[in-house]
């Protein structure tokens, strides 16, 4: 059974936050902010990084990067917001295709894979 020995495979990292501060786009991984395809397509151009057929994704968002940087206070105030807020990967069938074309399975450092409250 998979879940008891795992699931191995080619991961890739796309390192979305590298890539937006390197632009200069503002993101706050708080928000409903979408990474779209064309985005990921960027990073991945950016970085080398060859996609192949059954790859595991792996993003980086920057949400940890944020959270690290914000204070006991703020992530309570933050956790009162009901439903809550988070940036992702964009709800599109365009990413869904794209997904379901290249990748065996996703992952990433915030929440949820996708933004949340699109």
């Amino acid at each position: 059974m998979w879940s008891e020995k795992g699931i191995i495979g080619r991961g890739i990292l796309l390192d979305f936050h590298r890539w937006r501060l390197e632009q200069g786009i503002t993101f706050d991984p708080f928000q409903s902010h979408s990474i779209t395809v064309d985005q990921l397509k960027a990073v991945a151009a950016s970085q080398g990084t060859e996609i192949k057929f059954g790859d595991i994704l792996i993003t980086r968002t920057g949400y940890m990067a944020a959270y690290t940087q914000k204070s006991h206070d703020e992530l309570v105030e933050l956790a009162q917001i009901n439903p809550p807020s988070f940036a992702g990967i964009e709800q599109s069938e365009g990413v869904l295709k794209w997904i379901w074309e290249n990748f065996s399975a996703v992952a990433g450092d915030q929440p949820s894979f996708e933004c949340w409250r699109e």
